[in-house]
């Protein structure tokens, strides 16, 4: 038992996350760039579930953090009342987009998905820079407010928390049938196809999955205390 503890990856990554975060603490310095990286391994095991998993190459993964980054921010100044619900509408706002987007661009293959999704990072990006009554433009959107979780070492923990938590659970899904199905998608797309399975359906569940996830961290990374700018 102890054994096979100790041989999981995601009590690895809590041993080298919890250093960093103890080293922060002790040293009282660095704290927000450890939150950065807590916040990006979360952006990456998102990724992870359509690259890793299913084998799809998205150029533009980050059009679900900008979209989750400005849905956060707008929704923590002007619609809900603390940041941990702007966090909740952000990830359902971006599971939204993602099966729209999905829909879309899982009607092409290969390298044209691969353009499609950089085409919507890139649009998106033009949206936010050019709707600057919404988005505050180049200057992005400033004093967003943190009323529940004010002190930045409880945000830090929070963040450690959420990220572990959705680490553990992708991992727990890899070995789930849909995350094998998932596998077999990503090993052989037309065995997959012949053995009666809806490719398209996968690919399109895969690709949500992977843009709540990232949505995750973009909301996270952009709940930041009095004086937080969101660029």
């Amino acid at each position: 038992m102890i054994r096979a503890v100790l041989k999981n990856p995601i009590f690895a990554l809590l041993v080298v996350l919890g250093g960093l975060t103890a080293y922060a603490f002790v040293t009282n310095a660095h704290l927000s760039i450890v939150t950065e990286i807590v916040i990006y391994v979360l952006y990456a095991a998102g990724l992870n579930i359509m690259l890793g998993y299913t084998g799809l190459v998205p150029f533009g993964a980050s059009v679900f953090f900008g979209v989750a980054t400005y849905v956060a921010a707008i929704a923590a100044l002007r619609y809900v009342g603390n940041e941990l619900q702007a966090l909740a509408l952000a990830v359902v706002l971006t599971a939204f987009v993602a099966i729209v987007l999905g829909a879309l661009v899982l009607l092409r293959r290969g390298l044209y998905f691969s353009l499609l999704t950089l085409a919507c990072s890139q649009i998106a990006f033009e949206i936010a820079f050019k709707w600057t009554e919404v988005t505050g433009g180049e200057n992005g959107l400033q004093d967003v407010p943190r009323v529940l979780i004010k002190d930045p070492k409880a945000f830090h923990l929070l963040c450690l928390g959420i990220a572990v938590c959705v680490l553990w659970g992708i991992w727990r899904f890899g070995h789930s049938p849909l995350g094998r199905t998932f596998q077999a998608l990503r090993e052989n797309e037309n065995r997959a196809r012949s053995l009666g399975y809806n490719v398209y359906g996968l690919k399109l569940c895969s690709f949500v999955m992977s843009g709540a996830v990232i949505g995750l961290a973009g909301g996270a990374a952009r709940v930041p205390g009095p004086g937080g700018v969101c660029q």
